[in-house]
């Protein structure tokens, strides 16, 4: 399921996307922080930060639960994500655009999920067998 929300008349769009109750859900940061994100609200900021940044971690814009569950939001500016901060079966991804970009992927098992995730975003290239190779200097 792919969807586009999109609001002109107040700049802020917010999505409410629903789940089984007592799901746990993973990922949207890699910051040192909590593994399961339920009870938490994160923002994150899809920004290049470059190498000469202090900032360290870079967000990552998707979750998943342990039901098979993962949204991918495809939006480079800040998003904030609310998980089970309003109803214990729901996670809320608002963003101050008028517009958010999301995909919702069901998969039986972790694995499947993240073969999904990548056909969609993007596998990098196969490393050849001479890059493998140890060369005499």
């Amino acid at each position: 399921m792919t969807g586009l929300a999109k609001d002109r008349s107040h700049g802020f769009k917010s999505v409410r996307l629903l789940r089984g109750v007592g799901e746990t859900v993973y990922g949207l940061d890699a910051r040192f922080a909590a593994f399961v994100k339920n009870g938490q609200s994160v923002g994150i900021w899809n920004a290049d930060v470059g190498t000469a940044s202090e900032r360290r971690c870079k967000d990552i814009p998707f979750s998943m639960t342990g039901g098979g569950r993962r949204v991918f939001v495809n939006d480079r500016g800040r998003v904030s994500f609310e998980v089970d901060a309003v109803d214990a079966e729901d996670v809320r991804c608002s963003a101050p655009d008028e517009t958010i970009d999301f995909c919702a992927i069901y998969g039986s098992t972790p694995k499947r999920i993240l073969e999904c995730y990548t056909r969609l975003t993007g596998r990098p290239g196969q490393v050849s067998m001479a890059d493998l190779t140890p060369h005499a200097a």
